[in-house]
């Protein structure tokens, strides 16, 4: 599956690139980001994809990852998440466990790489949540071929999804991850407001035998 077409923030001039997060970082400002919702959140990451011909990955990563800090604002959203995800997977009993991991052969940072060693690792696992699921699943596709390509170690493409989901998105989610050879799991998500089964901390709170390595 390809990644969407756009540039990448290093792509721009350098005046090009401060004039679009100004912009962004204005309307998200104005649009009251904080108490936006999941769904309302991505919408404007398509909005600000399409009007500044930019991929994905250049706005969330490139442009609004500093959007809170510039504000002295505490990690909310995916921020607040990936931190507690975070700690609950350096508290189990996976021996490798590394965060916003960049390698050479990567084009951007991974959510998560999972493993035995740096030099051994088995899951490469993107956090996304439930309304942008293909992304990353993308990602987590892409990283793992990259992976591969540099080491010959084939690793399992993780997609950790939080939010909220229909049933039927969610049904289509996992026909998707299945035929793609993906590893699907939950994290805080809600089908139709009910908790999703299998969430990732319930399997790391399981016994050795149940638990992912």
């Amino acid at each position: 599956m390809p990644l969407a077409a756009g540039k990448r923030l290093s792509d721009l001039t350098s005046q090009d690139r401060d004039r679009v997060v100004q912009e962004v970082q204005a309307e998200a400002q104005a649009s009251g980001w904080h108490q936006l919702n999941n769904r309302q959140k991505a919408r404007l990451y398509r909005h600000w994809e399409e009007v500044h011909h930019l991929n994905h990955a250049a706005v969330k990563d490139g442009v609004m990852k500093g959007f809170d800090a510039a504000q002295h604002i505490p990690p909310s959203g995916e921020a607040a998440i990936h931190i507690a995800l975070q700690k609950a997977l350096e508290a189990s009993s996976i021996p490798y466990v590394r965060s916003k991991e960049r390698r050479p052969e990567w084009r951007r940072e991974v959510d998560f790489v999972l493993g035995f060693t740096a030099h051994f690792l088995t899951h490469i696992a993107e956090l996304e949540s439930a309304p942008s699921w293909q992304t990353g699943l993308q990602q987590a596709l892409l990283y793992k071929s990259l992976y591969y390509q540099a080491t010959g170690i084939q690793v399992l493409p993780t997609l950790i999804l939080f939010g909220d989901a229909t049933r039927h998105r969610w049904d289509q989610i996992c026909t998707v991850c299945v035929d793609q050879r993906v590893l699907l799991l939950p994290y805080e998500l809600s089908i139709d407001g009910e908790p999703a089964p299998a969430d990732i901390i319930g399997l790391l709170q399981t016994s050795e035998e149940l638990s992912l390595f």
